[in-house]
């Protein structure tokens, strides 16, 4: 900062115009235009000056602290982490969909009541053979009832448990068939209001032959028993061990991803408190330049119109806040005479880094 202020210092007085006769310098400015003011005209090379050197430093506290290639990796990072995790959901749904094609339900018979005394409620009762394609014991089943292309609308996802209704143990057995019996019908219900008139129709006069069920989800056993004494597992516990290599591979990416987005959020912290210090030497530069050039200040007239009284005739900055960042940064020659200038152009403020 020292060496900024002896050139600010130098460089202004330089170039500070010498006294003569004095001048009038009208102008007319942009709306919202405030704190008219003529500097010295080597304000613009100081400035320039500054913000080669600010540049400069900011570029050498980039390479130092990486911040663009530390950003790179926790992003590559991160997807490597969404891949891996991806693949794994996607073998899970893959095992469940193999599983779940492998699981045949026969509707045997089905009806409909709807009570007179609720118009919501619609009670479906039916019968099923169930058969059992793969070579894993199967407990439930999770199923959209469906009669022709019209799904039933149910308060929530429906399940069907493989319990034998003669020994009452639970699982359906690899290469197996199950049927439930007339006094253990299986039984949901569904929304009347969601339906149209004649998709209610439809399924009161069709359910018996067009009713099927639509499996969404699979639960398998580790052996067939009473159901206290059974464990029923999804597809990711039942499968662990085939998806054992593929889980590890995910969870050790996000492991790395973890430790790559805290280098970088360290990384990006540290360098933001250094960039701050730095801009701040800059902004407090760039307010003592700006109080040292200062030469002359206008007075406002009316209308975005300022004037200024007794100018040494010279070279010279005009300078104005205009709002937003903007300013009025431009050079003027200033002779023995009366001048009358307007000036439209606004750039970014030269006082900001």
């Amino acid at each position: 900062m020292k060496v900024h202020k002896c050139l600010i210092l130098g460089v202004i007085f330089l170039i500070l115009p010498q006294d003569s006769s004095a001048a009038k310098l009208h102008l007319s400015m942009p709306k919202g235009t405030s704190g008219v003011q003529l500097l010295s005209f080597g304000t613009s090379s100081v400035l320039d000056h500054m913000h080669e050197n600010l540049d400069k430093q900011l570029k050498t506290l980039n390479a130092k602290y990486k911040i663009e290639q530390l950003k790179t990796d926790a992003d590559k990072a991160k997807a490597l982490e969404a891949q891996l995790f991806k693949k794994y959901k996607d073998e899970i749904a893959s095992i469940k969909d193999s599983y779940i094609s492998k699981i045949s339900i026969k509707i045997t018979s089905a009806k409909t009541e709807v009570s007179p005394e609720s118009s919501t409620l619609g009670e479906t009762a039916f019968s099923y053979t169930a058969k059992n394609s793969s070579d894993r014991i199967v407990g439930s089943i999770m199923y959209r009832p469906i009669v022709g292309d019209i799904v039933a609308p149910t308060p929530s996802m429906l399940t069907l448990e493989f319990i034998d209704s003669k020994t009452f143990k639970f699982g359906l057995a690899p290469g197996s068939v199950m049927k439930n019996v007339p006094d253990q019908l299986e039984r949901f219900s569904f929304f009347i209001g969601e339906l149209t008139t004649r998709e209610l129709q439809f399924i009161k006069a069709n359910i018996n032959k067009s009713l099927w069920i639509d499996i969404t989800d699979i639960r398998f056993l580790n052996k067939i028993d009473y159901k206290d004494q059974t464990r029923l597992m999804d597809v990711e516990e039942a499968f662990e061990p085939q998806l054992k290599p593929l889980l590890s591979l995910a969870q050790q990416a996000h492991r790395k991803a973890k430790i790559k987005e805290e280098s970088y959020k360290k990384a990006l912290n540290d360098y933001n408190q250094a960039k701050d210090k730095i801009i701040a030497q800059f902004k407090s530069a760039s307010e003592d330049l700006k109080r040292a050039s200062f030469r002359y200040s206008a007075q406002g007239v009316k209308n975005n119109r300022y004037r200024f009284k007794g100018v040494s005739p010279g070279r010279y900055i005009i300078y104005a806040y205009v709002g937003k960042d903007s300013a009025i940064f431009q050079p003027v020659e200033i002779k023995d005479t009366r001048q009358e200038l307007t000036i439209q152009e606004i750039i970014k403020d030269p006082f900001l880094p």
